[in-house]
């Protein structure tokens, strides 16, 4: 259904059909690029039996060599799906699901040792959630500032303002799932539940 509003609002828009900002509010809330993830993560829980087994039928260098060429694209600003006006989706949104595939490859079919980092980052995912963007925003205003409103003017500083955002993501977000997340679901379940 999210697929055939996209493919509609890519219509009207190229055909330069006039719509109403009340249509057009509603387009953007349905093919809004954070509805569009959760979607796509009911479906792959949904049907994860199936993604399994057709990942597991594919060898791990053609997963390699899609993911290469995705992110290669990626660095080059070039979008994977035209009909998205947004680059969130458009650009990021299947490099990150064929490194989604490859992580079940390799560590749920493959059955190889997942490394700590990764074991450490799912433990604190929900604050990195929670934080990731006002982090992001922070670091903009701070660069902006610093270094002038120019700053992120290449695809380069973007790129930097990624694994800085990273970085910074996963150390606040320690801190936070440390010190603020986990002892309130303490509180609340000693407290509240009382369990």
């Amino acid at each position: 259904m999210l697929v055939v509003i996209f493919i509609i609002k890519f219509i009207l828009i190229s055909l330069g059909k006039e719509i109403s900002q009340g249509i057009m509010a509603w387009f953007n809330l349905a093919t809004n690029p954070i509805i569009f993830e959760f979607i796509s993560g009911y479906f792959i829980a949904h049907y994860f039996k199936i993604i399994v087994y057709l990942v597991n039928r594919v060898r791990v260098s053609v997963f390699i060599l899609t993911i290469v060429i995705l992110l290669t694209l990626v660095y080059f600003e070039m979008k994977t799906f035209y009909f998205c006006s947004d680059f969130h989706i458009g650009g990021m949104f299947l490099p990150a699901l064929f490194i989604f595939f490859f992580c079940i490859k390799i560590f749920d079919l493959d059955k190889k040792t997942v490394p700590r980092f990764l074991v450490f980052t799912s433990r604190i995912s929900y604050s990195i959630y929670l934080l990731h963007m006002a982090i992001i925003f922070a670091i903009i205003d701070v660069s902006t500032w610093v270094f002038g409103s120019d700053v992120f003017g290449v695809f380069s500083a973007r790129f930097n303002l990624f694994f800085i955002s990273l970085f910074f993501s996963w150390v606040v977000s320690y801190y936070f799932c440390f010190y603020v997340e986990e002892r309130l679901s303490r509180k609340i379940k000693k407290y509240i539940f009382r369990v």
